[in-house]
């Protein structure tokens, strides 16, 4: 059986980075990791990924421009956004700039799996509520005050 996907994760944590990476690897991903934003985009540019996972505090180029770099090259490609922060203060921010969903760490690989590919029986995934523990509502209207 083959892969189920190319996935690319962002991390300057490198334990985090290659636990995530095993982790995604035994469920039947290809995975390539970076240990920050520079090598992430380097990456992107070199390769195509079904997905990027990325943490949204790194030094010199943070998640937020790496999706924007991702989105900005390839729409279709899914952006996880991952953060040690509240997500609700960071969720409108993360949309506009094109991330597809928010997980605040920690988390559960399985809680992934849903936005990660394959996903053709389902397109419609994106920018939907990942389970509860990531304390994030999608549904949430985040223009209201």
């Amino acid at each position: 059986m083959g892969s189920l996907g190319n996935i690319l994760v962002v991390d300057d944590e490198k334990i985090f980075c290659t636990v995530l990476t095993t982790s995604l690897e035994y469920k039947g991903y290809t995975v390539k990791s970076a240990v920050s934003g520079k090598e992430a985009i380097e990456a992107f540019n070199l390769e195509d990924f079904d997905a990027v996972i990325t943490d949204l505090q790194m030094d010199e180029i943070n998640g937020y421009e790496v999706a924007d770099h991702i989105k900005a090259h390839s729409a279709q490609t899914t952006v996880i956004l991952i953060t040690g922060g509240d997500c609700s203060k960071i969720e409108k921010e993360a949309f506009q700039r094109g991330v597809d969903v928010l997980f605040q760490k920690p988390f559960a690989v399985e809680d992934l799996l849903p936005y990660l590919p394959p996903k053709k029986h389902n397109t419609d995934l994106t920018r939907q509520r990942p389970p509860p523990n990531t304390k994030y509502d999608a549904d949430k209207d985040t223009n209201s005050t």
